[in-house]
């Protein structure tokens, strides 16, 4: 099941998290996120395929959102607690991601990199093609990325 952004007015939301840590100095929105695939490789049957992502967008007058950048799959690698939120504070911060996550401009940059990504992988197929005998076209056709989860990383030491 996919993270259900609407139940973010309903309180509680599932699949959310938020931590105080000293990995980062400004607040940061980390979320997983999953892209489907319709591949049609000549008159073959359809295939389905799928990916998961590590989305983020930071804080401040020039954040943006960046999808599957190394340095946010990194982050989540290594990130450790340093102290604990309060519950009205962890839930301000989900409200904030789940407002981001909502964004139209989030959703069109999610959008235009599942097709960044499928263009690629039409691009892959093509330079191989050749050494793995294949003479079809393939056609890949992205779904709009929906979320696994949710996650807010909070500057700060122990509370």
């Amino acid at each position: 099941l996919a993270l259900d952004l609407r139940s973010a007015e309903q309180g509680s939301v599932g699949r959310t998290g938020g931590l105080l840590t000293t990995a980062v100095r400004v607040r940061k929105s980390l979320a997983i996120g999953r892209i489907r695939y319709r591949i049609q490789e000549g008159s073959a049957p359809e295939q389905f395929a799928e990916e998961v992502v590590v989305t983020g967008y930071q804080r401040g007058h020039t954040g943006t959102w960046v999808a599957n950048h190394p340095d946010w799959v990194s982050l989540v690698e290594s990130v450790t607690p340093s102290g604990n939120l309060s519950a009205t504070e962890r839930d301000e911060a989900i409200r904030w991601a789940i407002g981001i996550l909502n964004h139209a401009e989030t959703q069109a940059v999610a959008t235009q990199f599942a097709h960044d990504r499928a263009e690629n992988l039409v691009a892959i197929y093509r330079r191989l093609r050749p050494s793995l005998g294949g003479a079809r076209e393939i056609r890949v056709d992205p779904y709009a990325p929906d979320w696994l989860g949710g996650y807010v990383l909070v500057p700060g030491g122990v509370r």
